[in-house]
């Protein structure tokens, strides 16, 4: 199917709470109760450009009783609600017909025309980016649905992680820790690190560009709390994730190369790296800041393929963000998208031939 135009690609925040509420007032219920006080960032899958009441919107869940989906759609301001309505009923010409599965409103250009480079550009598997129950279209649709190969070959030499959300607690139970803590609205630190001045703040912190303590001053203005130490506050429950951590140990003992590629956040006066013995426990070590790249640039893939001395049709990379595995796969490298430790230790172990401790 020919692609025309690159999806839009906003990001906003969807308020579970929300949605809990709204499921309920359809009648319905959604399997996310446990996770009823958190916020997941989302992505519009419309074409870039677009016009549709000046509105973003993404897919969310179709109604059990078969009367429509359920859409999340959002403003420039950052205003949004959930709406019910149909999916677009179109279907493409060709040999292979395929059915555009954005909201029946949607301007221009149909799913089918429309390039994602999240979607399209990466392996998916059983693995969603939303809690279970939500956002179950076809595996080939939506654009949350990362995964990896299932194929045993080639034998994989090489294994990249990434440090936050991979080798340690989930960051969005961090960051609902941090709100409660701060006694501040969840969603907070979400909309800040959406809002385009929170984006090139942590860009320039990534990159070595400033200091901790310049974003410590910069995003608490976002969010509308002190500065002092913020990253350790908001870093306070990023504790290390065993399992994960234990699967690098036995991947390094069984032959495998094993590197953490990190986008950094600085390490003074806060050292969110202290503590895991990263180069007792890792062959190679990148930290963005210290190398002036970060990830999505494939320079850092390379980099880091170089240090290992593997070739990327032969390496892993374990990460929680869409657009660092599609970056990744991009250069040949297999993604495993990464949400819960317990899945990812039990699914590396599996790829790897690895026996269970």
């Amino acid at each position: 199917m020919t692609m025309t135009v690159r999806a839009c690609g906003s990001i906003s925040v969807l308020p579970l709470p929300d949605l809990v509420a709204a499921a309920e007032a359809h009648g319905e219920t959604v399997p996310v109760k446990e996770y009823a006080q958190c916020a997941v960032p989302v992505r519009c899958e419309l074409a870039v450009e677009h016009e549709m009441d000046g509105a973003h919107c993404v897919y969310v869940k179709e109604w059990d009783d078969g009367t429509g989906n359920l859409w999340w759609r959002w403003w420039a301001d950052g205003a949004g609600e959930f709406v019910s309505a149909p999916a677009c009923e179109a279907v493409s010409d060709g040999d292979d017909p395929e059915a555009c599965y954005l909201v029946a409103s949607h301007p221009r250009e149909h799913s089918w025309e429309i390039f994602n480079p999240l979607r399209e550009e990466v392996t998916r598997d059983a693995q969603s980016f939303l809690p279970d129950g939500l956002g179950r279209r076809r595996p080939q649709d939506g654009p949350y649905a990362l995964g990896m190969a299932t194929t045993a070959e080639p034998k994989y030499t090489g294994l990249i992680f990434d440090f936050f959300g991979v080798l340690t607690f989930n960051m969005v139970e961090v960051i609902s820790y941090f709100e409660d803590r701060e006694r501040i609205a969840r969603g907070t630190f979400l909309r800040a690190w959406a809002d385009p001045r929170g984006q090139e703040l942590f860009r320039q912190l990534e990159l070595g560009e400033i200091t901790q303590p310049d974003w410590n001053r910069g995003f608490a203005a976002l969010m509308g709390v002190a500065p002092d130490n913020l990253m350790a506050r908001y870093l306070h429950d990023a504790f290390p994730a065993h399992q994960v951590l234990n699967v690098a140990r036995q991947a390094r003992a069984a032959g495998i190369r094993t590197a953490v590629l990190s986008n950094s956040l600085g390490r003074e006066p806060y050292d969110p790296y202290a503590g895991f013995d990263l180069h007792g426990t890792f062959d190679e070590v990148v930290l963005s800041a210290e190398h002036g790249v970060r990830k999505p640039d494939p320079a850092v893939f390379r980099l880091v393929l170089d240090k290992l001395g593997v070739p990327a049709g032969r390496c892993l990379f374990v990460d929680d963000s869409e657009e660092n595995l599609a970056a990744a796969h991009r250069l040949g490298i297999t993604p495993l998208l990464a949400l819960d430790e317990k899945v990812v230790a039990r699914r590396l172990r599996e790829v790897l031939g690895l026996t269970d401790l």
